[in-house]
């Protein structure tokens, strides 16, 4: 072998040797993020979008293809799963977020048993809003005991745009 040139890549595991993950994915820029580091730690992604109409858009959606679309440059497998909750009429507003994403997690268990998926990947990052409080994490996390995975938990948003911007 001749080595001419160094080019630095980006680095990790090739996809699909770590296992499978189910990635939460919203329209932001965290959690496919989340997805691409997760990746890059040879985790083979699915995704699962959460919709809520009245609360989530078209627009949010097709937003989010585009997100599955941008990871699938690392991944050509990745598939969407979109699911559809309606239990926002049933709640009391003072708890709204923390029983939507208890819920989510119960819902993402049942398709991560259905897709082999080993963890359960998010972007979280503590502190960024209040349902990211280590308080609130906790909480919602206790409705699951599959490993919840958070590859962007500890950096600042600075830091996510950065990455996804590389």
């Amino acid at each position: 072998y001749i080595h001419h040139k160094e080019i630095k890549a980006s680095g990790g595991y090739p996809v699909s040797v770590a296992g499978r993950g189910l990635l939460m994915l919203s329209g932001g820029i965290d959690s496919p993020v989340a997805g691409y580091l997760a990746m890059k730690r040879g985790i083979k992604i699915e995704c699962v979008y959460f919709e809520s109409p009245p609360h989530t858009s078209v627009m949010a959606k097709n937003k989010v293809k585009k997100l599955v679309e941008e990871l699938t440059k690392y991944d050509s497998s990745i598939t969407l799963n979109v699911v559809q909750e309606a239990i926002y009429k049933n709640i009391d507003p003072t708890y709204m977020i923390t029983i939507m994403r208890r819920m989510m997690y119960r819902i993402s268990e049942k398709i991560m048993e259905k897709t082999s998926c080993l963890c359960l990947i998010n972007g979280e990052s503590v502190g960024q809003v209040a349902s990211q409080t280590l308080t609130s994490m906790r909480v919602i996390n206790s409705v699951t005991n599959v490993p919840v995975i958070r590859p962007v938990a500890c950096l600042d948003k600075l830091e996510i745009i950065d990455i996804s911007r590389k």
